[in-house]
């Protein structure tokens, strides 16, 4: 398997996130902003980039790479089979003629489009609109012949909410579901997923729905509660939604789930969730974090790559050593709704600025809405070390060492009495 990834932002080209290689009949996932995915060139240009590929693009509600975290890019991931192929199908959600969209037939016809032998797996990129996305599963799963697993997810608008864009070897459109079938005896497929979500606020009981629409919360308009919890936020729905979906517990269940909010309705009180919503269950708001989500995010992946590992007994400890390795000299920061990956060894220095920190590194400088403290906390003690309430050096870009003072690259920085001792000390373990 070979594995290709480029990103674009606005008003840019495509740029390599990994090394380039010539590619054979790839698989090209074209996952990211709804904005730039209705540029008018943007098919032309991925094919451009992949003249033999299989295309198939999502809007989403961000990105996440080896990089940096945000919402406004797209980022095309590329790949070859060596040893295995896949079958792309697709349909639309307004194919029929009826304006009832039947979310269980839909998915129960688009299954039954695949040849099941050697079928090991199933990635769905459905549009995330109008479809019923609890429906849309249990018409997947309906088949009797089935021996192998389905994932995927709906597409998003980021917090706009106002459409969803897929797509397979055709320019992004409203409607598409993509189902991509994965075959061959050698290709193992795992997946995981974590929740980065937090419940807070009181549990109460759904007291009329149907199917995906919330109407009432223990006897109560559903809209208007839920702008009550908001508060002041309320003034941003429907963009606000994303940031506080649904904590939902079934009857006799001990499991929650979590329910995106797809649109309001102004005029019947109620909510559109992003899945089934049955009388009788339990509720709570949820939140949460951009570090949060990206911490989650991180741990689903190490979980399907532990259940990788497991599936064909390779050895654990190389695997774990090799992500390890790739990770341990990053970590990331929140500038301007975007994480931005920094490299530990590139910063020299880290200077307080009231309510932010100035974090130098040798490529650019970066300013962050946070303290030396919380910083301190994140960095490795072998090489950085705070010398002054105002300040933390990385010992590696030490030029020279004065009575109270220490020079990093032009910076003359203050050493304070009490933190001289530990500095000398550390010296001499270099």
């Amino acid at each position: 398997m070979k594995i290709v990834q480029l990103k674009r932002e606005f008003n840019s080209s495509f740029k390599y996130i990994t090394p380039p290689q010539a590619l054979k009949s790839p698989l090209v996932l074209v996952f990211g902003s709804r904005f730039i995915l209705e540029n008018a060139s943007i098919y032309d240009k991925v094919k451009v980039l992949f003249p033999d590929g299989h295309l198939v693009f999502g809007s989403s509600a961000g990105n996440i790479t080896s990089n940096s975290v945000d919402d406004e890019s797209v980022v095309i991931t590329a790949i070859e089979f060596e040893k295995s192929s896949f079958i792309v199908k697709k349909t639309n959600v307004f194919l029929d003629d009826n304006k009832t969209i039947d979310s269980v037939k839909i998915g129960k016809d688009l299954i039954s489009t695949f040849p099941k032998n050697k079928l090991k797996h199933v990635f769905i990129v459905s549009e995330g609109s109008f479809i019923n996305g609890s429906q849309l599963t249990i018409g997947l799963n309906a088949t009797s012949e089935k021996d192998f697993k389905i994932t995927g997810a709906l597409c998003g608008d980021s917090a706009r909410f106002k459409k969803t864009l897929s797509s397979y070897n055709e320019a992004p459109k409203e409607g598409e579901i993509i189902a991509i079938g994965f075959y061959g005896d050698q290709l193992e497929v795992t997946s995981a997923s974590q929740g980065g979500w937090i419940p807070f606020g009181l549990s109460r009981t759904v007291t009329q729905s149907e199917n995906n629409i919330l109407y009432q919360i223990d006897d109560k308009p559903a809209l208007n509660l839920y702008k009550n919890y908001l508060g002041e936020k309320s003034k941003e729905l429907p963009a606000a939604a994303l940031l506080f979906p649904l904590s939902v517990t079934l009857k006799n269940s001990k499991k929650s789930i979590v329910r995106t909010i797809l649109s309001i309705d102004e005029k019947n009180n109620s909510l559109v969730l992003a899945g089934d919503i049955p009388e009788g269950s339990k509720v709570q708001l949820m939140m949460t974090s951009k570090d949060q989500l990206l911490n989650a995010s991180e741990l689903a992946a190490q979980r399907a790559i532990d259940k990788a590992i497991k599936a064909t007994d390779s050895p654990k400890k190389t695997v774990e050593a090799k992500i390890k390795e790739e990770t341990k000299n990053d970590f990331y920061v929140n500038i301007d709704r975007r994480l931005i990956k920094i490299n530990l060894p590139s910063i020299y220095l880290i200077e307080a600025k009231g309510d932010y920190i100035n974090i130098k590194t040798e490529e650019k400088n970066y300013i962050v809405h946070s303290t030396l403290k919380k910083i301190e906390e994140k960095l490795p003690k072998s090489n950085f070390l705070k010398v002054h309430r105002s300040y933390i050096i990385n010992l590696k870009h030490i030029i020279d060492i004065e009575d109270n003072s220490v020079l990093i690259k032009k910076d003359v920085i203050p050493v304070s009495r009490s933190n001289r001792p530990e500095l000398m000390k550390r010296l001499d373990l270099l």
